[in-house]
C-alpha cells in the first residue's frame, strides 16, 4: 500500500513540501488567475476554492497517481510541482511525468527552473526511471524554456484536453533521459 508522501525537498531558495489540504487557500489565491489556469490541463475555469480543496484532499489517498509538492520561498507558497507515477493513468504512463506552475507574482525569479531541477532529480531516484517526461502546451513559451534549459528535448506533439479552455490544445511532449541528465550534472 502506498503511503502519504512525507518527502521534503530542499533547494537553494525553495522548500518543496507535500501538498496537504491546509495549503488550499494559499494555492487558490495564486492559481485563480486565467493566465495560470489556461496553461494547465486539469484545472477548471473559473477556479473555485472547493476545486483546490478537493485536489489537495485527493493527495491524501494512498492510491493517488502523483506526488505533489507545494513550493515555499521564505515560507510563502509560490507554486506547485508534481510527479505523476509510472503505471498511473489510462493508458498507464511508462515514465514519471512532471507538472508544475508558479503564481504570476512569483514568475521570472527562476523558481520554476529550481523546482523542476529538484523534482527531476527526485523522480530519477525515486522511480529508477530511464526517462522523465513533461508535457507543455504549445503556447507556453516560458515553461518550454524551463524544460529546454534543464535538458529536456521534444519527442513528439499531441493534443491534450484542457478543462479551462474547453477543448484540445496542441502539446509538446518533452523527455529527459537518465544519461543526458547525468551528463548535464557533471
Amino acid at each position: 500500500m502506498l503511503r502519504r508522501n512525507h518527502v521534503v525537498i530542499e533547494t537553494a531558495r525553495l522548500r518543496l513540501v507535500p501538498l496537504v489540504p491546509g495549503h488550499a487557500g494559499a494555492l487558490h489565491a495564486l492559481a485563480a488567475d486565467w493566465e495560470i489556469v489556461r496553461m494547465l490541463a486539469r484545472m477548471p475555469w473559473p477556479l473555485a476554492l472547493s476545486d483546490v480543496e478537493a485536489y489537495a484532499a485527493g493527495h491524501e489517498r494512498p492510491e493517488r497517481e502523483s506526488d505533489e509538492f507545494v513550493l515555499l520561498a521564505g515560507g510563502e507558497a509560490v507554486g506547485v510541482a508534481g510527479v505523476k507515477r509510472p503505471g498511473s493513468g489510462a493508458p498507464p504512463r511508462i515514465m514519471p511525468r512532471l507538472g508544475y506552475w508558479i503564481g504570476r507574482a512569483h514568475q521570472g525569479r527562476g523558481y520554476a527552473t529550481e523546482a523542476v531541477a529538484a523534482i527531476t532529480l527526485w523522480a530519477f531516484g525515486r522511480f529508477r526511471a530511464e526517462r522523465v517526461g513533461a508535457g507543455v502546451f504549445h503556447d507556453n513559451a516560458a515553461s518550454l524554456r524551463v524544460l529546454e534549459k534543464l535538458g529536456f528535448r521534444e519527442v513528439r506533439r499531441y493534443e491534450t484536453a484542457s478543462l479551462a479552455r474547453g477543448g484540445p490544445v496542441s502539446t509538446i511532449d518533452m523527455n529527459f533521459t537518465r544519461a543526458a541528465f547525468e551528463e548535464a550534472r557533471r
